[in-house]
C-alpha cells in the first residue's frame, strides 16, 4: 500500500486513483523538476482478460514527456520467459505483456533493474509448495529519473501469516 499526504517534505503532492484503486499516479515538482510516479497492482486473474482490460484502462493515467516517470508495482505479467520465469508451463505470452510493452515504448520508459542486470535471474513471486516463480514486480521509469536513481534492487521478505502463497 501506499500512502501519501497532501505534502511530502513540505511538497506540495497531487494524487489521482483510477482503475478501482488498482492506480495511483503521484504528481509532485521538487528543485523546479516535475515528476510523476504511477503504483499499480495489476489483476492478477487474467479470466476474461482483466489484465488487459486493466492495461487499456490505465493507459490515460500516464503524464506527457514534459515529466520525469516512475512507474512501480505488481504488473502480473512476464516480460521475459526466459529470465522471468523458472518452472511451471513455459507459455509464450502471458495476458497484459503485449498491451504493458505497447505503453511502455509510447511513454519511453523501460525496466532499470533488468537494463542494469541484463542476464540475471530474480524473482519476485514464488508459488509455495511448487518450483514455479517470476518476476512480475518491477521498476519502471524515463532516462531522466534512471540518471538520478543509484540503485535498484529486489529484497527477499519473509511473512509468518498463515496462506496459500506469498506476494513479495
Amino acid at each position: 500500500s501506499v500512502h501519501v499526504g497532501p505534502e511530502l517534505a513540505g511538497v506540495p503532492v497531487h494524487v489521482h486513483s483510477y482503475a478501482d484503486g488498482r492506480a495511483m499516479r503521484v504528481d509532485l515538482d521538487v528543485g523546479g523538476r516535475a515528476r510523476s510516479y504511477c503504483f499499480l497492482y495489476a489483476p492478477g486473474c487474467n479470466r476474461d482478460r482483466r489484465r488487459q482490460t486493466f492495461f487499456h484502462e490505465i493507459s490515460r493515467i500516464f503524464p506527457g514527456p514534459s515529466r520525469d516517470l516512475v512507474v512501480a508495482g505488481d504488473f502480473n505479467c512476464i516480460d521475459c520467459m526466459d529470465r522471468d520465469k523458472t518452472g511451471g508451463r513455459q507459455q509464450g505470452v502471458t495476458g497484459g505483456t503485449r498491451e504493458w510493452t505497447g505503453i511502455r515504448r509510447s511513454l519511453g520508459i523501460h525496466d532499470e533493474w533488468r537494463r542494469r542486470n541484463p542476464d540475471a535471474k530474480v524473482m519476485s513471486w514464488v508459488r509455495n509448495g511448487q518450483t514455479t516463480s517470476t518476476r512480475i514486480d518491477r521498476v519502471e521509469m524515463s532516462e531522466r529519473a534512471a540518471a538520478e536513481t543509484t540503485d535498484v534492487e529486489y529484497v527477499t521478505l519473509t511473512w509468518h501469516r498463515r496462506a496459500p502463497s506469498v506476494d513479495h
